[in-house]
């Protein structure tokens, strides 16, 4: 079986390295291990089920099988010289004994000159190269549990107007739809989660594609030269990278239309991959958005709408977001409380609306509404350090002097009279034992912050 397969398998690989390395640039080491990496999985592939069970080759109604009479079970051989119409059924007959039809050798169909095809639903997987270069190929259809569509699969069917993949697919590997150039009906499925890299590159008929929200791994030139797509109804809730680069021809990214859902536009306008694209729509069912930004620094966070914004490192973070028109817009804030330097909290400092200070400020239980959003919303929220009370109480033989310096320090001068010692008690216990951040130079007490509220006694002693 390996004789037959293994050189059409390498040339075939080989002609679509060569592919690649033109459309994409890649440097020439890494198409060459690439190939090698394929050319030993594809050859792997072909050992282990050569080896995994003795199999039968045989002809029935003009198609090959290799038979696993142990298991009951038929893989789709090498039909490479296959014309027109080709019907696989679910089962087949030999020798009085019925072999169930579940699985396919690499490049099974192969440059054969098929108009349509027919496949078992028991196929989970189509190998790679299955049906690679089938010029004439129109019509699949496609087996119902279908999962995974192999590298190339369907590489340069150039008469394929319609590729309506069942629900379940879950991975469509590279090149799986390279220059299927009549394409024109796509279906994703609801299951998607990978999209390989240069899957359905130069399909310039294709015009719409839905990318089903359950997509994780969106790799670069998926849909690569598809000069007439126009439409990207985008239903992942949060945008995700695009691996290995850009996914979409420009054309489609100036003048094309991307959909994404409601709530979510704002996300994909602000994400490195997906910014590109001029024309960002939502789809609100016919609801009226207005554009809400929220800016926070990082000694507090801001939740608006299920979506929480805090700052990093010292620094503003923001966060975009749309919310309908004409309704309330609710912002939850939450202090820091018990910084890692120290057990102080903080509280909101500022409110500012499209430049206007909130004043008088007033938190109930830590939120606040926007009522009746009318336009376009940007809120800029700080917080600081809540505000100590330092009590100061002395007895007689000498006097205290408070001056304020930077950040909210305070310097306390004692000054004891001649010939009197002071013996100072920071909420009635000695300095010994006090744990505030504070030093003392002399009879000098400086506190850098006044973490809690804090009485100082001084006492005077001749």
């Amino acid at each position: 079986m390996i004789t037959g397969t293994v050189p059409l398998i390498l040339n075939n690989l080989v002609f679509r390295a060569l592919i690649r390395t033109f459309v994409t640039k890649l440097k020439l080491k890494d198409i060459i291990m690439n190939m090698k990496i394929r050319f030993l999985s594809s050859v792997m592939l072909s050992l282990l089920c050569s080896w995994g069970a003795a199999q039968t080759a045989v002809k029935v109604e003009g198609v090959n099988y290799l038979l696993n009479p142990d298991e009951g079970t038929a893989q789709i051989a090498k039909n490479s010289e296959a014309q027109g119409t080709v019907i696989i059924p679910d089962s087949i007959l030999y020798n009085d004994k019925y072999y169930q039809v579940t699985a396919m050798v690499n490049a099974a169909f192969s440059e054969a000159r098929l108009s349509s095809v027919s496949l078992p639903d028991a196929i989970t997987t189509l190998n790679s190269s299955a049906f690679y270069k089938c010029k004439y190929l129109r019509q699949v259809k496609w087996p119902a549990n279908l999962r995974v569509i192999g590298d190339g699969a369907f590489f340069m069917c150039e008469a394929l107007e319609s590729a309506m993949l069942p629900k379940g697919v879950k991975e469509l590997q590279d090149d799986a739809f390279w220059r299927c150039g009549s394409l024109r009906e796509l279906s994703l499925g609801d299951s998607l989660e990978v999209l390989g890299h240069l899957a359905f590159s130069h399909c310039e008929k294709l015009e719409s594609v839905v990318l089903p929200a359950t997509l994780k791994n969106l790799s670069g030139g998926a849909f690569f030269d598809c000069h007439g797509l126009r439409l990207i109804d985008c239903r992942i809730p949060e945008p995700i990278r695009m691996k290995d680069g850009n996914s979409f021809a420009n054309a489609m990214k100036y003048f094309g239309v991307l959909r994404v859902p409601s709530k979510s536009r704002n996300a994909y306008r602000h994400h490195a991959d997906w910014s590109t694209f001029v024309n960002i729509e939502e789809d609100n069912g016919g609801k009226e958005m207005v554009d809400v930004h929220v800016r926070c620094n990082d000694l507090g966070t801001v939740t608006i709408e299920g979506k929480r914004v805090k700052g990093q490192e010292g620094n503003t973070a923001d966060l975009w977001l749309e919310a309908e028109r004409g309704t309330d817009l609710k912002l939850v804030f939450t202090p820091v409380i018990g910084m890692a330097y120290s057990d102080s909290e903080t509280e909101v400092s500022r409110l500012t609306v499209n430049g206007d200070s909130i004043h008088p400020f007033t938190v109930h239980d830590n939120c606040y509404v926007i009522s009746h959003l009318a336009g376009n919303i940007d809120i800029d929220v700080a917080f600081s350090i809540m505000p100590r009370q330092l009590m100061i109480q002395q007895a007689e033989g000498g006097s205290i002097g408070i001056r304020y310096g930077m950040y909210e320090s305070v310097l306390i001068d004692i000054q004891p009279e001649e010939g009197v010692k002071a013996n100072a008690f920071f909420n009635d216990l000695p300095e010994l034992y006090w744990s505030g951040y504070w030093n003392k130079v002399g009879d000098f007490y400086n506190f850098n912050y006044i973490w809690e509220d804090t009485k100082l006694l001084v006492n005077y002693v001749k």
